[in-house]
Parts: C-alpha cells; sequence; structure tokens
C-alpha cells in the first residue's frame, strides 16, 4: 500500500466548550460524494462505503502534517472523529501548548481553511468512470469505495504545499485507466505525458493558493 494525501478547501472550523469543561474544534477532513477539484486531468471521489472498514484505531492530527505540530492522537484520546452521512467528522481537544494557542488564533482569524488526510486503499479500492457534465462534456472520475487505513486528518493552512506527491497512486492509476483507449506511446512521450500532468497538477495548486 501506498500513501495518499488529500486536501479539503473551504473548510469551516467550530470552537466550543462541552459539558465537560474542555474545548474541542471540530471539522469535516474528509466530505462524502463530494467531487474534488481537476486533479491534472482527472476528478475524485470519496463514497460513503470507502470508510465503512477503514482502520482509523491509530491515528494523529498535525497542523499541515507537521509532526512538530501535533495537535492530538487516538491513543491519546486527544483526537478522536465521527461518520455522518456528511463524511468523516475529526474532533480534537485544545490543549494548552503554545502550538495550540497559535492554531485557535489562526482558526478565529480565518488563517486556516483548509482540511487534509492521509489514507492507504485497499488492492481494488478504487474505481474509474467517465461521466458527462451539464454542457455535455466527458471527464474521468476516481471513486475511492475502499480505503484500508487513516493516519492522520489535520488541518492545513494551504493546498499547495502537499505538491504532488500525495497524488502519484491516483495519477498513475489515470495514466494506466486511459492508456488502453490511446495508442501506445514511446517511452519518450510516457515520459513527457507524466510530466505535462505533473505540471498541471502544480499549476492547479498554485492557482488554488492564489485565489485564497
Amino acid at each position: 500500500m501506498e500513501k495518499e494525501l488529500r486536501v479539503i478547501n473551504d473548510v469551516v472550523f467550530v470552537l466550543q466548550t462541552r459539558a465537560n469543561g474542555k474545548r474541542y474544534v471540530e471539522f469535516y477532513a474528509i466530505v462524502f460524494n463530494s467531487l474534488s477539484r481537476n486533479m491534472g486531468g482527472y476528478y475524485e471521489r470519496i463514497l460513503p462505503e470507502a470508510v465503512a472498514n477503514a482502520d482509523l484505531t491509530r491515528w494523529c492530527a498535525k497542523k499541515n502534517h507537521d509532526i512538530n505540530l501535533l495537535l492530538g492522537t487516538s491513543w491519546a484520546g486527544t483526537a478522536q472523529y465521527e461518520i455522518d452521512k456528511r463524511g468523516v467528522k475529526t474532533i480534537i481537544e485544545v490543549g494548552d501548548t503554545t502550538i495550540w494557542q497559535d492554531t485557535v488564533k489562526e482558526i478565529e482569524r480565518g488563517d486556516l481553511c483548509c482540511a487534509s488526510f492521509e489514507f492507504y486503499l485497499n488492492s481494488g479500492g478504487s474505481e474509474w468512470l467517465e461521466e458527462t457534465d451539464a454542457e455535455g462534456k466527458t471527464y474521468e472520475v476516481r471513486n475511492v469505495k475502499s480505503i484500508a487505513k487513516i493516519t492522520d486528518l489535520s488541518p492545513v493552512v494551504e493546498p499547495a504545499y502537499l505538491g504532488t506527491e500525495g497524488m502519484i497512486v491516483a495519477t498513475r492509476e489515470y495514466n494506466e485507466y486511459k492508456a488502453p483507449k490511446e495508442e501506445q506511446p514511446t517511452e519518450g512521450e510516457t515520459d513527457t505525458k507524466q510530466a505535462e500532468n505533473q505540471l498541471a497538477i502544480e499549476l492547479e495548486l498554485i492557482d488554488l493558493a492564489c485565489k485564497m
């Protein structure tokens, strides 16, 4: 299994104090049935059944996926999750560390506006479909239907810092899915196509960051 990373934009972070007197931040790190942004020629959708049997026994929340910015862990009980019709809600207990003080300020000011999750797919855990939009244009969609485990559900400042590393698996699948439909390229053409796909992803991420 290979690690994958995804980002959700325009996330609403909710800070609240519960009956136990502790303060928590809640947000959706995974949203079901929502079509992603363009990922370099294709789109992606997380199906509700994708997390039905996912291993969530050991995961953590790290701002920007940085281990030095740890916010909570499942094993300490400071990071929890709930699955509902909308998606996977992350619930993190606000700590009294400097990291948390900065994080709360960033949430209140709106600096933190994205969420990200790290996951590993089961073999055959995705399927590719060709769909048509209202204008009659066709596009490819990767439906994620079976996740093996989730290791990180975290708030992030912006999507651009993730680069293309977290989408290597999906992009490779996309190229394999498209290959039978097209004339088999030469080795040089394959390298060029992969470079073009990677450039398209990077440009899309930069564009998203500029719009935030």
